[in-house]
C-alpha cells in the first residue's frame, strides 16, 4: 500500500513546525517519538508515523508575502498550542524523551479523563503531550 496516498486523504492532518534547528526537533521525533524520517534536507525535514506527518522547516527570514514574514516583530502571536502524539510506547518513548537535553519532560500521568500521558516542553516553547489512546478506542494488541 502506498503510505503516501493513505496519509493524504481527506480528513488527514499534518503538521508543520519552523524551527530554528530541524537537527534538534529530529532527535525528539526521531530519536524519542519514533518517528522515520522519509526526506531531509537539513532545512526542511519530513517524518512519519503510521498514521501522521510532521514536517520541520529551518525558520529564518521568511520571504516577502509569506504569512511568517513579521513574525519575530509582531506582539500578537497564539496564546499556544498542544501538539498530542498517541503512543502504544509510553514508557520507552518517555525514557528516550528524558534523555534529550534542553527539554522539560514530566511525569507519566493518569488523567482523569482516561488518557495516560506525559508532557514535552522544548526551550523553544513547543508543547507536546505524548499519550497513550483511550481505552475505549485503544485497537487490541497482538
Amino acid at each position: 500500500m502506498d503510505t503516501e496516498k493513505t496519509l493524504r486523504r481527506p480528513g488527514f492532518v499534518f503538521v508543520e513546525i519552523y524551527v530554528e534547528d530541524p537537527a534538534y526537533y529530529v532527535r525528539i521525533f526521531r530519536d524519542a517519538l519514533r518517528f522515520e524520517v522519509v526526506r531531509d534536507e537539513g532545512t526542511f525535514v519530513e517524518l512519519r508515523s503510521e498514521r501522521g506527518l510532521v514536517i520541520l522547516n529551518a525558520f529564518e527570514d521568511a520571504d516577502a508575502g509569506h504569512p511568517f514574514e513579521h513574525y519575530r516583530r509582531e506582539r500578537r502571536r497564539g496564546v499556544g498550542v498542544e501538539i498530542g502524539i498517541v503512543t502504544d510506547r509510553l514508557e520507552e518513548t518517555w525514557e528516550a524523551a528524558r534523555h534529550i537535553e534542553g527539554c522539560a519532560v514530566s511525569d507519566i500521568v493518569r488523567q482523569e479523563w482516561g488518557m495516560t500521558d506525559y508532557r514535552i516542553l522544548t526551550p523553544h516553547g513547543y508543547y507536546l503531550r505524548v499519550t497513550t489512546a483511550a481505552e475505549s478506542e485503544a485497537e487490541p494488541r497482538m
